[in-house]
């Protein structure tokens, strides 16, 4: 690939519009359990109390639910990552 191009394909971003909405609480997708999950020893480390801040970007397939609603995906995963792992009033 020439000199050019590979600079081009470096400086090239994805452009795409932000519009910032009223926050909105997201629950468990189902019932969750009602057992007590205990913390690992890993979890009683001082050393290892950090924040890591990360983003993770993902190509969306073609056979998407929600193909326009990038929101509504996000919102459901988490529904679904919170169920095993949450105690929910009512649930």
């Amino acid at each position: 690939m020439p000199e050019q191009a590979r600079k081009r394909a470096r400086t090239s971003a994805l452009v795409f519009a932000v519009r910032r909405r009223d926050v909105q609480l997201v629950g468990p997708a189902a019932p969750t359990p009602r057992d007590t999950k205990r913390l690992s020893d890993i979890d009683d480390q001082d050393v290892l109390r950090m924040d890591v801040s990360l983003a993770f970007f993902y190509r969306g397939r073609e056979d998407s639910v929600a193909p326009g609603d990038p929101a509504g995906v996000i919102r459901r995963a988490l529904g679904e990552a919170l169920v095993p792992y949450t105690r929910w009033p009512g649930g």
